[in-house]
């Protein structure tokens, strides 16, 4: 908690201190983990699920020749709402 908390800290600062120099406001994104899954395939997974709601997620990643794991299907369908 206090590791989050002072990487929060340290965000601010930065900002401000960019700011004060180049007055610029915009904070730049951390580069982050890339999304395993694009918003077109989060769309056919639950187009496939809406019209076969009892099929597997290896059937999924089959069907749709993903290159990703059965487990990332299953974790964005459970953050989309399907237990």
């Amino acid at each position: 908690m206090v590791g989050r908390y002072n990487k929060r800290i340290d965000n601010v600062w930065r900002i401000i201190n960019t700011y004060r120099t180049r007055h610029i406001t915009t904070h730049k994104g951390d580069s982050g983990r890339p999304e395993t899954l694009t918003i077109s395939d989060k769309g056919k997974i639950l187009e496939i699920i809406r019209k076969k709601p009892y099929i597997t997620c290896s059937r999924i990643v089959d069907i749709l020749e993903l290159d990703c794991s059965s487990e990332a299907i299953r974790t964005f369908l459970h953050n989309s709402g399907y237990y």
